[in-house]
Order: structure tokens, then sequence, then C-alpha cells
């Protein structure tokens, strides 16, 4: 979704455009439903040669491929970025930061390098001709743009519980698990669980399973956007994924986040700094315990609640795309 909101965000400087290769059918329907263009280009066996089907008007290719996948394989994007560059195509690539990064030792020299995250400008300086980095570039989606002052209940009566789209680790399923296990102490609180669109149908059927004699839980199937459910939650435990941090942050509501993969620690003790999130540790070394001190410490502590809802908002206030897509216009220009 962030590449939708960046390329909405750009069309006020330049003419935007998806390629997708043409069996990948469901991209496409998303892009019509958004009503942007896309060009589709032909199945190829790496995307190095699918280069060679691009447009010859195409003269700048921005590339967010910072996923866990390519992060982990950067030698797989290599010959792609080299065959951008042998045809003078200018390379902006929004990249991870710091050990969750994607660039490696063979990579061309890019004109822009973005790190769209909390902290990346503390990250070392990339390999490119301009660099844009920091939370005051966060995307998100228009419905954060300028959300109003949060005020922060004395009762802290709704947690949000999402881990994502898919949660492969069954990070839900535990803490369902430490709710059901804990149901006294949480009595007085709705617990809502979100079942991300791609969450495999075991996971769902085990959750389902732990919370159906729970008064006080409620599951919340695929959401269109986490923006109405953040809205009311006074407290929130969440992923080390970006995107929701900093929903959550724009939205002023105190979270409690865990690392889902071991390089993004760094990362999440970085937006701790701010005083709007706590930082747990790796999802693996949380016991029921440790669960139930931290949700219980920060349900009871007004005065952290209201901190970290101020220091939120102030961090993300929801234009992060609009700056980004300026700075990329003053680079095009």
């Amino acid at each position: 979704m962030r590449c939708i909101n960046l390329a909405k965000a750009l069309r006020t400087y330049c003419d935007t455009y998806f390629i997708i290769p043409n069996q990948y059918k469901f991209p496409q329907q998303l892009l019509n439903t958004y009503n942007l263009p896309y060009i589709t280009v032909p199945k190829t066996k790496n995307m190095g040669d699918e280069v060679t089907y691009y447009p010859d008007t195409i003269n700048v290719v921005i590339v967010d491929m910072a996923d866990y996948e390519h992060v982990q394989n950067p030698e797989k994007l290599s010959l792609f970025f080299h065959k951008l560059i042998d045809r003078n195509v200018r390379v902006f690539l929004i990249d991870g930061m710091f050990q969750d990064k994607l660039i490696c030792h063979d990579y061309p020299f890019f004109s822009t390098v973005i790190q769209p995250y909390v902290g990346a400008e503390k990250d070392t300086a990339p390999n490119s001709q301009e660099w844009i980095a920091g939370g005051a570039y966060a995307i998100l989606g228009d419905a954060y743009r300028d959300c109003p002052r949060r005020t922060t209940s004395k009762q802290a009566s709704n947690v949000l519980i999402s881990f994502g789209g898919s949660d492969p680790q069954e990070i839900t399923v535990a803490l369902a698990e430490v709710l059901s296990q804990n149901r006294k102490q949480f009595q007085n609180q709705l617990v809502r669980f979100v079942l991300g669109p791609d969450m495999a149908l075991t996971t769902k059927q085990k959750i389902t399973g732990i919370l159906n004699d729970l008064e006080n839980a409620e599951i919340i199937k695929a959401p269109d956007s986490l923006k109405p459910l953040l809205t009311e939650a006074d407290v929130a435990i969440l992923g080390s994924g970006a995107a929701s941090r900093y929903e959550a942050a724009c939205c002023g509501v105190p979270a409690l986040i865990t690392s889902i993969v071991p390089s993004h620690d760094h990362q999440c003790r970085l937006h701790q700094s701010y005083g709007c999130t706590e930082y747990l540790g790796h999802y693996n070394e949380l016991s029921e315990t440790s669960w139930c001190r931290a949700l219980s410490n920060l349900i009871d502590d007004f005065q952290k609640r209201q901190s970290m809802s101020l220091a939120g908002q102030k961090l993300i206030d929801g234009r992060g795309v609009e700056r980004l897509a300026v700075e990329i216009g003053k680079i095009l220009a």
C-alpha cells in the first residue's frame, strides 16, 4: 500500500506508472480500484530480463523491494539494478535501515536512496547521489493526515492487538492464550484481535477456539484499515512492522511492540527512544508473565500513556508521503 500512497502523492510532480509482470492479476485489480495506471510486461526468468520490456519513455524507476526475502538475498536484485543503470534509468530505491537494509557491495550507484523510517537518518549514508531518511517521511495513507490531537482516557478500557497481514509466527495465538489464562486480570478491558487478510486458516481457527468463551474479546477479520480501530484503542500491542507502529503513533495510541525478526531489534529500540512505544524484545523471549506485566503496567499508568500519546503524534503527523513527494519532485525537476 505504501507504493500506492506514494504514487498518488507523486502525480502532482510527474506521470507515474506501475510495472507489473502480466501473470500477476491481483495487483492489476488493486490498481484499477485506485484508478492508477500500470504497464504489464511478459513473464521472465528474472527481474534483470524484465527490464528488456520496459518502454523507452521510462527514465526513472522507484523500487520498493525492502522485504524479508530480498534483504536475505540481495544479490537477486543486483542484475536488475545494473540493467536499469545501463539503460540510463535513474533508480530511486526505497530501502530498509541498519541490519534490515537491502544494499550490498555489488549494487550500482543509485540516484536516490529513501529510508522513510524513524531513526533512519542515523544510519550510514548509502551509495547514492541523494539520501532521504527519517520518520518525517513515513509513508501512511490519506486517512492518517492531520489526525486530531488525542485525549488520553483515565481508564484504558480498549486494547488492540495486531500483527500484520499474516502473522506466520502466530504471536496473536500466544496473546489469545495469555488473555484466556489471565481473564480476571483484564476483565475490564475490551481486547480486539485483528486477523490479517493473509493469516492461515489454521491460525484463525486456533485464535477463535481460544477466545470462544471470552466475553471481553472481539475478533476483527481483515479490516480495510486500522485507523477506526486505533481511534478507539487506548493501548495497542503490535509487531515490528513499521507501518502499524507509525499508524499507532500518528493516532496517539501508546504501543507495546515486539520484534518479529532479529534484524528489527535496532529500529524498535530507536523508535522506543522517542517515547511513544515500549519495546519488549524479540517475541520468542517473552513469557506469559512478561506480557501480562507490561500490559497491566501500561493500562494502570495514565501519565505514561498520556506522555506516549503526545510523543507519538509529535513524531508522526501523517504527512510524510507529501514531504517525500516534494523531495522527489525537487530531484526530478
